[in-house]
């Protein structure tokens, strides 16, 4: 578990670069989602060009956008939040749910999957062993020094997932799909999310 010992500091430090910006999204994103200050245009970072809402200023668009489902929110979420204002689902899923997401995308901070590069220790399928016994599961995947946790627990019948460092999974070493939204580059995530039962 030496790999978890480094993957700590390295988190941490991760958090802290990214933790100012995260303050400066949340005071920013919303004067410039009042003004509705963004536009459709083809996404930089994807192959297929998929248009999304991006903010007009490229250089806030580059730290504080969604090249994946754009600044308004994926359609899910636009769905699931049908009540709210387009300006207040872009302030949710841009400052809040979503922070920093197109830092993901930055060379050098987090890696382009590479099939030979992926290790891991614990379950090799982490979720589908926690629904398949009803117990705890875990997972430590790493590429070079990026690494990223996975850990299920059942709680009352249902699932949680923990992730933690980059979001990289032990069965990224059989490929990685070119419509996975990891495939331009894997992202950070510190995450507790109810995956189901």
């Amino acid at each position: 578990m030496w790999r978890l010992a480094y993957s700590i500091p390295l988190w941490l430090t991760y958090c802290a670069v990214t933790g100012p910006l995260w303050i400066v999204g949340a005071l920013i994103i919303p004067p410039l989602a009042c003004a509705r200050a963004w536009e459709l245009r083809p996404s930089w970072a994807y192959a297929d060009k998929r248009p999304v809402m991006c903010w007009r200023v490229r250089l806030i668009d580059r730290v504080w956008g969604n090249a994946e489902d754009g600044v308004t929110g994926a359609v899910w979420y636009r769905d699931l939040h049908a009540d709210w204002s387009e300006t207040r689902c872009a302030i949710m899923w841009s400052a809040f749910r979503n922070p920093t997401n197109n830092t993901r995308f930055w060379p050098g901070v987090n890696p382009k999957i590479d099939p030979r590069r992926i290790h891991y220790v614990g379950d090799f399928d982490a979720e589908q062993q926690a629904r398949d016994t009803g117990r705890f599961s875990w997972s430590l995947t790493w590429q070079g020094v990026f690494a990223g946790l996975r850990v299920i627990v059942p709680v009352r019948g249902s699932l949680y997932r923990l992730w933690c460092g980059w979001k990289l999974r032990p069965s990224d070493r059989a490929g990685i799909d070119p419509n996975d939204y990891r495939f331009p580059r894997c992202g950070f995530a510190i995450q507790v999310k109810r995956i189901g039962d």
